[in-house]
């Protein structure tokens, strides 16, 4: 099959990433292409009720900063996507050094390192008591559940570009509770109709070259975020991450209208998947929606 068929060209495309121009070193997606969220490993069956939702949880986050993510290694002949990639988790990764154990936690997820040292924070001695912590769990634990716990009582997610603007970690730290910590202007852009109006409200944005150059320390400036500030972020997630969630259909559980102005369960409001059925259905009406308006209710 051919996207550019034209029995095609009536129909809505969906992709990861929005078709728009950004300030990328490699290919974007061809503007014909909306964006809908990556799927999270946070699958809430439909009946789950509102108030149990993760990212609903009001308790103690008492790690201020989490990363999950491998550093990569410079290597002559890579793309410049790569390169960039490399230079901004390196950066992260030296500030999440020279902070405070309680201020910064990682969990490697790179599965084909062979020297844990060469793409996590090393953790100083206990004398020292500074330094990057590696979390810990006991062995044996999946990746994605070590991960999943370390987003939970994090304040806030480092979330780096990769070979791609967007990855599905900003996914996972939302739907967790966690502030996304968006590090590429190319991320402002993405999944305008799931949180184009209140995105902004929930993530915290640090350029790419502030970042690399270093007139940016990630960890000391989100440290120097007002405590107001976060108590305004949280609830915003609270209220909206539903958005950005894919329910499981319980076949034996009926779903809510989506206006109840008190919802029950997680399937009382549009999940991600009603929002991109929404949007592909304004669009066949010759209806646009705008990247500040969204569809998330």
């Amino acid at each position: 099959m051919s996207l550019n068929d034209a029995e095609l060209r009536m129909s809505t495309h969906f992709a990861l990433e929005h078709g728009v121009k950004y300030k990328w070193p490699g290919q974007h997606t061809t503007a014909n292409f909306k964006s809908a969220p990556f799927a999270s490993y946070v699958h809430a069956n439909s009946s789950v009720g509102w108030s149990e939702l993760p990212w609903r949880h009001s308790h103690e986050r008492p790690t201020l900063v989490a990363g999950a993510f491998a550093a990569g290694r410079a290597k002559s002949g890579r793309n410049a996507a790569y390169a960039q990639m490399v230079s901004q988790r390196k950066a992260l990764i030296d500030s999440c050094r020279n902070a405070s154990v309680a201020e910064c936690a990682f969990v490697g997820v790179d599965p084909r390192a062979a020297d844990v040292s060469e793409w996590v924070p090393r953790r100083k001695s206990k004398e020292e008591r500074h330094g990057a912590a590696l979390a810990q769990a006991p062995a044996g634990t999946p990746m994605v559940v070590q991960v999943a716990r370390l987003y939970y009582q994090s304040v806030f997610c480092l979330q780096p570009v990769g070979d791609a603007c967007t990855r599905k970690g900003q996914i996972d730290a939302l739907l967790l509770g966690c502030i996304p910590v968006l590090l590429h202007t190319c991320q402002l852009l993405q999944w305008p109709w799931h949180w184009g109006s209140w995105f902004r409200n929930a993530t915290v944005f640090f350029d790419l070259d502030d970042v690399v150059s270093g007139r940016v320390d990630v960890v000391s400036a989100l440290r120097a975020i007002p405590a107001a500030e976060v108590a305004r972020m949280q609830p915003t997630i609270a209220r909206h991450a539903h958005c950005m969630h894919y329910f499981y259909p319980d076949t034996g559980h009926p779903k809510e209208s989506g206006t109840q102005s008190k919802p029950t369960f997680v399937s009382s409001r549009r999940d991600a998947f009603d929002i991109a059925l929404h949007g592909a259905w304004l669009l066949s009406r010759g209806e646009e929606v705008g990247v500040g308006g969204g569809l998330c209710e």
